[in-house]
């Protein structure tokens, strides 16, 4: 009976290992995170002085980019001296330093002297102009054109001689030259013509007289030169003082008492 029993539970026993699977063992990835800490450090604090520096940057590229656009579209301002070569209405070649520059005129372009206003028409090869306007390139667009006068060089004369006549109202004289005696000299007299003595002391025009000697030092009066500007008169011979001649006292006629 206990044999019977036993084989009983070993059926039993062997079914239920049969019909139920093995458990087996699972295994288990577990992955580690470790957190990434960062440290965010505080930004500067921006000064009173920084942000007008920066202020102050920002407006000077703007400027900057403003003057760009301005040259860029009316060209860098110049302005050039030197002779006209020759000029028409819409052009004029100028000489200046030895190299030919071009000059644009347009309605636009003013010509004057001094404080006159003159024709564009008047312009003519030989004159010294100063161009004032706007380079684009290798052209000046002139805006303004101003005449430059040229005092012409001046050629001083000087006579040593003999005067020869003399107008007191005119204050002109009349010096024959020494060596050239054939060749008259005639000298007149202006506000800053001065007159010396052998001392080399300042006279007056009253004291020249006929037949004395001088050095006069002068000018030409036009292009012609027969008439000499007087700068410095040296009167070579001695001046005699002019005397009052004394007036003769009256006398009385005497009294007839009778």
């Amino acid at each position: 009976m206990l044999n019977s029993n036993l084989i009983f539970l070993s059926v039993h026993l062997a079914q239920a290992i049969t019909l139920t699977p093995a458990k087996l063992p699972i295994k288990t990835s577990i992955t580690t995170i470790v957190p990434t800490v960062t440290t965010v450090l505080p930004s500067a604090i921006p000064t009173k002085e920084n942000i007008v520096d920066d202020f102050r940057k920002t407006v000077q590229e703007k400027v900057q980019e403003k003057i760009n656009e301005a040259k860029s579209i009316l060209g860098v301002k110049t302005a050039w001296q030197g002779v006209v070569k020759q000029a028409t209405l819409l052009e004029v070649e100028l000489e200046v330093d030895g190299k030919t520059q071009k000059i644009d005129l347009s309605d636009e372009t003013v010509f004057t002297s001094g404080t006159r206003k003159l024709e564009l028409a008047t312009i003519k090869s030989g004159q010294t102009i100063l161009a004032l306007g706007y380079l684009k390139g290798e052209t000046l667009e002139a805006k303004r054109l101003v005449l430059v006068e040229t005092k012409p060089e001046v050629s001083y004369l000087t006579t040593i001689g003999q005067i020869a006549d003399i107008s007191k109202s005119t204050k002109t004289i009349l010096v024959i030259p020494t060596q050239n005696k054939g060749k008259e000299v005639q000298v007149i007299f202006d506000t800053k013509s001065q007159v010396f003595n052998m001392a080399k002391k300042l006279i007056d025009y009253k004291d020249l007289e006929k037949s004395q000697k001088v050095i006069s030092i002068t000018y030409p009066k036009d292009k012609t030169g027969k008439i000499q500007i007087a700068t410095k008169i040296y009167v070579l011979s001695p001046i005699i003082p002019k005397t009052t001649p004394t007036p003769t006292p009256k006398v009385a006629k005497p009294t007839n008492t009778q």
